[in-house]
């Protein structure tokens, strides 16, 4: 279990973000995530997910 799920159990996490994920895109608050090869989910509260995302991207900052 990583630290943060470890932290859910403590003391439980509001998350804001809305994911979607269709056959051709992936949003997160209705932003497109272009060219996504990996997605990985596992809830761990009523109204959390812990999300892995896998994408590319030209730069990273």
């Amino acid at each position: 279990m990583d630290s943060l799920s470890k932290a859910f159990k403590k003391r439980p996490l509001k998350p804001e973000q809305e994911v979607v994920e269709t056959a051709d895109e992936l949003l997160i608050d209705g932003f497109a995530v272009r060219f996504v090869s990996k997605v990985q989910t596992e809830k761990i509260g009523k109204d959390v997910v812990k999300i892995n995302l896998e994408f590319f991207a030209k730069s990273y900052r």
